[in-house]
């Protein structure tokens, strides 16, 4: 693997971690590694690229996407960000060991005000230099066309808890993250925000990505309740050799999506 003809892509959560490598002329991955986090492991990503030395090298990108849940979306046209540090602590709690981040999202005319772990975006940005950083939310919303009509639910899921981008009417409604224990808790959140936002079951648009499976006890249900679903796609252009095949693409499109980014 040569790292300097190589993409990095990292995805980083309160409860895992996700590398893909790419090579940089033809977008075929090369290395996918996923750890979860165990309870009080604050060294989760010290200790995965101390488990692969090849990661740890000099890339010709680094691409970051922080999938923390700590998010405040702002107009932009009110958009200040000690506003939005605020707006976050009154959320959130005020939290001193935190990094607040902000990304500008002129399709939507808004700004995601977000924070990560301050250990966490320190020890990156010092291990990766020239890393470009996104939240999830800002990621999703990046690619995804906000001219579309219809009404639409992006969810991601990862062990434990999803990620839910709600656009209704070309307009965006909702960005959260919510924890769950067994598929009825899915099923209840996204029943009540398609009631509080007066959403019809049968007719908005499902995007499922993460580790949900099709042939799912979660999956079925969702299957009872919503009419349209999908599964996101990995970008066209990204090649995955038959190794990849072996787990749904979907699992990890959110960070083969990064690709996009580049090119």
């Amino acid at each position: 693997m040569d790292a300097q003809q190589s993409l990095l892509m990292l995805e980083s959560g309160e409860k895992y971690c996700c590398i893909l490598v790419v090579k940089r002329k033809d977008f075929e991955a090369q290395k996918l590694v996923y750890y979860e986090r165990e309870r009080d492991d604050e060294l989760l990503l010290e200790n995965v690229l101390t488990a692969h030395d090849e990661i740890n090298r000099l890339f010709s990108d680094v691409l970051i996407r922080y999938s923390f849940p700590q998010s405040a979306m702002m107009p932009s046209k009110y958009y200040n960000l000690e506003d939005g540090k605020k707006i976050l602590q009154v959320i959130y709690g005020n939290n001193q060991d935190v990094s607040v981040l902000s990304e500008y999202l002129p399709d939507w005319h808004a700004y995601n005000v977000y924070e990560v772990p301050k250990s966490a975006h320190t020890w990156i940005n010092r291990q990766f230099h020239s890393g470009k950083y996104w939240h999830t939310y800002s990621a999703s919303l990046k690619d995804f066309s906000s001219g579309a009509d219809e009404d639409v639910l992006i969810i991601d899921f990862k062990t434990g808890q999803f990620n839910v981008i709600l656009i209704k009417s070309r307009q965006l409604q909702l960005t959260q993250t919510f924890s769950y224990a067994e598929p009825a808790d899915v099923l209840y959140y996204l029943l009540k925000i398609c009631r509080e936002f007066s959403v019809s079951q049968k007719e908005v648009k499902l995007i499922l990505s993460g580790l949900i499976e099709k042939e799912s006890a979660l999956y079925r249900q969702l299957y009872q309740y919503f009419i349209f679903i999908s599964f996101m796609g990995v970008p066209d252009f990204v090649k995955l050799p038959s190794l990849f095949r072996e787990y749904p693409s979907h699992f990890f499109s959110s960070l083969f999506n990064l690709a996009t980014c580049v090119s």
